[in-house]
């Protein structure tokens, strides 16, 4: 289950939560994948807890680094 906020100004796609059920069964990835394949997108962001973000960099993330002060 997820939740997305989409911007049609700029094109962009927030991605506010993502969880499933089962973990380390490639769900995520499949979805992530999924939203990153739709050409009508200019952008793909979102926030992450902490124990997130192996997954997120699993996934091709890009992390501003004042997130980690």
């Amino acid at each position: 289950e997820g939740e997305l906020e989409f911007n049609l100004e700029d094109r962009s796609i927030k991605i506010k939560m993502i969880q499933t059920k089962e973990k380390r069964k490639g769900y995520g990835s499949q979805f992530v994948n999924y939203l990153k394949s739709l050409e009508e997108h200019t952008e793909l962001w979102g926030e992450s807890i902490s124990d997130s973000v192996p997954f997120w960099f699993r996934n091709g993330a890009k992390f501003e680094s004042k997130a980690f002060k």
